[in-house]
């Protein structure tokens, strides 16, 4: 029989203290966290080296391991900046964005965001996201574009043109997004976000982080995967790619769960059980915070 693990969530106004009582199934890994200065890059068509901070995967670039597309991302006090590589420039990016990190980091309500994708983006969009986003960004060598969460859980006009943008004329793009067009304003002190690359079919061949799938994305998508950026300041930041995070955003059981190596683990969904097969084996390797408001973990 499966041993079943408590977690218990104590709260104490907006802060949630998570302990876990576990019998050798959960591995809680080093706090150790990367940390970045802030980069400015030149919006030229070209990345040279360092450009984006540390060239290093888990850094401030994330390499796709079934085609070699690769991302880079960075920012200032100004802009968020975003490269591509490898990529068609004329397939749209595609990146979500929320700005307002809750615990759990897909609760609260339509005030803090929306939960629903964009419908749709090039024949994608998603039943339920992550987080409940803050602003979403469409970006190709044509157009580009940014949405805001509408505070009814969906998603404003568009804002068209919004930063900068610059190719090679080939399969490389760079981009901006100005903080002003982030709910406050100014550059947040924290935010989560996940992205990827669609063809005009709804194919997403690039998907970050990439443990989310790649493949047809439908018009329902349910994705779990999403990074984490604890820190924005100068000298402070955590890089952007090395926080990679997995919520529970199933309408069903999870009952084959393998291995898992995550910075938080979220479980907030009434009614529902993640948990590992018989006999799978590998360790859930958490190294921030496991946290689990409604549902079972065993």
């Amino acid at each position: 029989m499966r041993n079943q693990h408590t977690i218990a969530v104590l709260r104490f106004n907006s802060l949630s203290i998570v302990l876990a009582l576990f019998l050798g199934f959960f591995g809680f890994g080093s706090t150790a966290s990367l940390r970045a200065q802030w980069n400015t890059p030149a919006l030229n068509g070209a990345i040279g080296a360092g450009e984006y901070g540390s060239h290093v995967n888990g850094d401030n670039q994330q390499t796709q391991p079934i085609n070699g597309q690769v991302w880079y991302m960075t920012w200032d006090n100004t802009n968020l900046y975003v490269g591509i590589t490898n990529a068609n420039r004329a397939e749209a990016a595609v990146l979500y964005f929320d700005v307002n990190v809750l615990a759990p980091i897909n609760g609260g309500t339509n005030a803090n965001g929306t939960q629903v994708g964009y419908n749709n983006y090039d024949n994608t969009n998603f039943a339920n996201l992550p987080f409940r986003a803050d602003v979403v960004v469409y970006v190709k060598d044509s157009y580009r574009e940014l949405r805001s969460a509408d505070g009814a859980n969906g998603w404003t006009a568009p804002s068209a043109g919004i930063g900068a943008y610059a190719d090679n004329g080939s399969n490389l793009r760079e981009f901006s997004i100005p903080w002003t067009a982030f709910p406050g304003g100014v550059r947040p002190a924290q935010f989560a976000w996940f992205g990827y690359v669609t063809t005009a079919a709804g194919s997403a061949f690039t998907a970050m982080p990439t443990a989310n799938p790649t493949g047809a994305v439908s018009l329902a998508a349910r994705w779990s995967r999403y990074f984490k950026v604890d820190n924005t300041g100068n000298g402070t930041s955590i890089r952007p790619f090395s926080r990679d995070c997995y919520v529970f955003n199933s309408t069903t059981d999870i009952t084959g769960f393998g291995a898992l190596t995550v910075w938080d683990f979220t479980m907030a969904s009434a009614g529902r059980t993640v948990s590992r097969g018989a006999g799978l084996g590998g360790a859930w390797v958490i190294n921030g915070t496991l946290l689990a408001d409604a549902g079972t973990v065993g």
